[in-house]
Formats: structure tokens, sequence, C-alpha cells
């Protein structure tokens, strides 16, 4: 009988420790799947981020070719003789940068 506790006792204490381990592989999958849906995430994100970044590298691009045009027309203007204070009221633009076209 005392052996057949002690065989007991030692498969019980087999099947605790099998079972701590089942239960940390599955914790462990938990969590890469966590880490997998994340990093979708990231990926994700990154490529939104990409994206922006593009669109707004576009819009400096049309802007710079605004001010561009702008300061083409600022500069034909006071080649024609028109007012500094004119061209500015018409182009915005500041009243010494008409001046040094």
């Amino acid at each position: 009988r005392q052996d057949m506790n002690v065989e007991d006792e030692y498969f019980m204490a087999i099947e605790n420790r099998d079972t701590k381990i089942m239960m940390m592989e599955e914790q462990l999958a938990a969590q890469d799947q966590q880490l997998a849906a994340q990093n979708q995430q990231l990926v994700a994100q990154n490529q939104q981020l990409a994206a922006q970044n593009q669109q707004l590298a576009n819009k400096d691009q049309q802007l710079a070719h605004q001010q561009d045009i702008i300061l083409q027309s600022a500069r034909k203007m006071k080649e024609a003789g028109i007012d500094i204070a004119s061209i500015y009221a018409m182009t915005q633009l500041p009243a010494d940068e008409v001046e040094r076209l």
C-alpha cells in the first residue's frame, strides 16, 4: 500500500509538472498570436505613415511650385513698373522680398 502511495505521489508530481508545462505552452502560443497581430498592426501603420509622408511631400512640392509662380509673377510686375505696395497687395509677399526682386 505504501509503495502505491509513493507511486501515486510520484505520478502526481509528474502530472502537475506536465500540466504547468502545457499551460505555459498555451500562454506562449497566445502571446505569439498577440505579437503577430501587433506586428501586423505596426506594418499597417508604417504603410499609412509612408503614404501620409508621400502626400505631404507632394503638397510641399505643389506649394513650392506655387511659390515659384508667385515670385515670377511679382518679378514680372516689378519689371512692368507696378509699385511695390500693389505687388505686395496682389501677391501677399513681404515688401522686402518684393524689393529684392
